[in-house]
């Protein structure tokens, strides 16, 4: 997994790029992913399958989503969830072998500007460090996260 965020304060109000990159590290040769659960004989079994994924992204409420792509067309949406947060989510297949990028593009609410700005970015409990770039007013930052989570503000 791989996170890329950019911010851009051109518009009225930020807009959010969120590239999320993945791949899978299987070899196993896949000729068609199906969601049936099956089991095998090792744990190799389990993994050298399509890895099936429901993506979240959880934004600051007034939050509006205004395209994702790499998720499946009939998965995407935005609804409100716990903490006041808004939640944008979609449904990706990836099979062994490959990577896939997924990119959610979203206005920030206008109470939300360049000087305020905070990040916060939580790892997936039990999942390996997660490389982060984080790039505004042309700045880019890069770190990896090894803790679950990570504050970020600018200049910082």
């Amino acid at each position: 997994r791989r996170v890329d965020y950019q911010v851009d304060w051109s518009g009225e109000a930020g807009e959010v790029t969120l590239t999320l990159t993945y791949t899978h590290g299987a070899t196993a040769g896949v000729a068609h992913c199906d969601g049936v659960p099956r089991y095998g004989d090792s744990y190799a079994d389990l993994i050298d399958r399509c890895y099936f994924d429901y993506i979240r992204v959880y934004a600051p409420p007034g939050s509006r989503l205004r395209d994702i792509r790499g998720v499946r067309p009939d998965s995407g949406v935005s609804m409100a969830a716990e903490g006041g947060l808004q939640q944008f989510a979609g449904y990706m297949i990836l099979p062994p072998n490959q990577s896939k990028t997924v990119t959610f593009v979203y206005t920030l609410p206008p109470e939300i500007t360049a000087g305020s700005y905070r990040l916060r970015i939580q790892r997936q409990s039990g999942a390996p460090p997660l490389p982060v770039t984080v790039t505004m007013h042309g700045t880019t930052t890069a770190a990896m996260i090894a803790q679950n989570v990570w504050d970020w503000a600018p200049g910082k």
